[in-house]
């Protein structure tokens, strides 16, 4: 008996012109995060490059919570390629 808990989570792939989009609604939602970077290492995000984003965790009685699922800046430079 826990609970397992999920943020609502988006990755996609989208043109330059998209992603302008995009940033230009979320910087109206300030609630979303987002992070993007390109085959170039350009990048853009309303975080800092050091910060953590739990998507997933879990909550058990008498454990720890379990972090199983994170994104991160570094994570997103890896994926790319």
């Amino acid at each position: 008996g826990g609970y397992v808990y999920q943020k609502a989570y988006l990755e996609f792939f989208c043109s330059k012109e998209k992603l302008d989009a995009v940033v230009g609604k979320c910087k109206t939602l300030p609630s979303i995060t987002y992070i993007a970077v390109n085959k170039g290492d350009n990048w853009v995000s309303n975080t800092a490059q050091s910060d953590v984003n739990a998507v997933t965790w879990g909550v058990f009685p008498a454990k720890e919570i379990i972090q199983p699922t994170i994104v991160d800046p570094a994570s997103f430079k890896v994926w790319k390629d």
